[in-house]
């Protein structure tokens, strides 16, 4: 999988540990309704990173889902820590990077970057049970 698979099982990794954190801080509506934008994140990442073509209608549906989404979640931003937002966003970006990185390296067998991913997450989470 050479180094990209390496970088994504990084991605995955950092995703399943900032979902954690994430619904520590803030409600899990809140932290559902921010990762529902991941996909447009990734569009967005696509085009920069991979070159694909984002057709305007696309770009015109992102907008308007990213408006919706920051509606849904500024209720929350009242009651909860915007820490917590921050933290579901980062996760989102990590998922979008991991799928970015996946289709990079569609070329060659990606399935050991989930396993890498795995691995970052049991550990982190083991070290977390100590505390």
């Amino acid at each position: 999988m050479g180094w990209i698979g390496i970088v994504a099982g990084i991605f995955l990794g950092l995703a399943n540990t900032t979902i954690i954190l994430a619904l520590e801080h803030t409600t899990v509506a809140n932290a559902l309704f921010t990762l529902s934008a991941y996909p447009l994140i990734t569009a967005v990442l696509a085009r920069i990173f991979l070159g694909e073509i984002i057709s305007r209608a696309t770009l015109i549906a992102i907008a308007i889902a990213m408006t919706g989404i920051s509606i849904m979640v500024s209720d929350g931003l009242r009651t909860d820590s915007p820490v917590g937002i921050l933290i579901t966003l980062a996760c989102a970006l990590f998922f979008s990077l991991f799928v970015i990185c996946l289709r990079y390296g569609e070329d060659r067998n990606m399935l050991p970057a989930s396993a890498i991913g795995e691995l970052i997450g049991i550990a982190d989470r083991s070290g977390r049970s100590r505390l």
